[in-house]
């Protein structure tokens, strides 16, 4: 038997959302990939706009020795045509 006290919280209103809809994410080909001094590899990923303020990029490292390091390597080095 459900509790009594509990039905009138299931019949509020559904609140809208903080934040418009995400826009379409960039794709893995929009991403800026870099290399630093220290050899590893920076893959940027452009913020997404949402309303007036925009999040901050993501950004991810890889080092030799890291398991997704040789995939993002082989990326960079792709793009740069080298």
């Amino acid at each position: 038997m459900a509790d009594s006290y509990l039905a009138p919280a299931f019949d509020l209103p559904v609140a809208e959302p903080l934040v418009p809809p995400v826009a379409e994410p960039a794709a893995p080909s929009d991403w800026i990939l870099e290399r630093r001094a220290d050899g590893a590899v920076l893959v940027r990923v452009p913020s997404l706009f949402r309303g007036a303020e925009t999040a901050p990029e993501a950004v991810f490292s890889f080092r030799l020795g890291d398991p997704q390091y040789a995939y993002w390597e082989s990326e960079l080095l792709r793009r740069s045509g080298k």
